[in-house]
């Protein structure tokens, strides 16, 4: 892990992906941050995004030092490199098919590396950010990373995030995601300026594809996504943990202490 991201991580501070967790369940989110429950399994969609996320971090790390594109061969590596640490240890992976599995984790990087769109020049690789959340009482920061900054072919600096994702996302989503006005304002701290912020989807279709989506949120929507993580983060404090039955229930790593 980035050394500057585990430090931030080692402060009070809330991230992206735990505050979607409290919006998906309440319940699952208080087993995962706010106990010892341990979960029955892994998923393997995590496992996948952590050794793709990897793969793509080589390919921007290489391409920041050399200029040009690494050969393949050292996503490939990477990738298989994280994945044989991700699927050993406990809880043990759930997976019907843990070969083909990898298989699909394989081809994401080779779509990645036919189709992704290519910078002129990397400026960094995994940048890490601290965020000032006003009015939390216990002065908690929003902490994340960013996967890529770098000169597009056209000149621009393009804040760049990777996703892999099992289908497109709906128009709604892309309007409206609060991750994106967070890194809006991140980056902004850092001195980008500006910036254009394109979510590069690693689609697992039969015939997996890079879809690259710029994205922008107007500075109400700015402050629209810091007052959910106030929101969250008051109901957090005040143990307001409720289940919420439905679509995430189906392979939940919680759901034996839920029941």
């Amino acid at each position: 892990m980035n050394p500057v991201l585990a430090a931030l991580r080692d402060a009070p501070h809330v991230s992206v992906s735990s505050v979607k967790s409290y919006l998906i369940c309440p319940q699952k989110h208080h087993f995962r941050y706010h106990t010892d429950v341990e979960a029955s399994h892994r998923s393997i969609p995590l496992v996948m995004g952590k050794s793709v996320h990897d793969a793509l971090e080589a390919f921007y790390l290489f391409h920041k030092e050399h200029g040009d594109d690494p050969p393949v061969e050292l996503l490939l590596d990477t990738f298989s490199s994280s994945w044989r640490r991700g699927v050993i240890g406990d809880p043990p992976i759930k997976s019907d098919d843990i070969g083909a599995d990898k298989d699909l984790g394989v081809t994401l990087v080779q779509a990645f590396y036919d189709q992704a769109p290519r910078p002129n020049q990397v400026i960094s690789v995994e940048d890490a950010f601290a965020l000032d959340l006003e009015g939390d009482p216990q002065g908690r920061l929003i902490v994340g990373a960013i996967d890529a900054v770098v000169i597009d072919t056209a000149g621009r600096v393009v804040v760049v995030e990777n996703k892999t994702a099992a289908r497109r996302w709906p128009a709604v989503q892309l309007q409206h995601d609060f991750q994106v006005a967070v890194y809006q304002q991140a980056v902004r701290e850092m001195d980008i300026l500006d910036p254009v912020l394109r979510f590069d989807f690693l689609l697992k279709l039969k015939k997996p594809v890079i879809e690259s989506v710029e994205v922008h949120r107007t500075p109400l929507q700015e402050q629209e996504a810091l007052r959910i993580f106030r929101q969250v983060l008051r109901a957090v404090d005040e143990e307001i943990f409720f289940p919420v039955r439905g679509w995430a229930c189906s392979g939940c790593e919680y759901s034996h202490a839920c029941s």
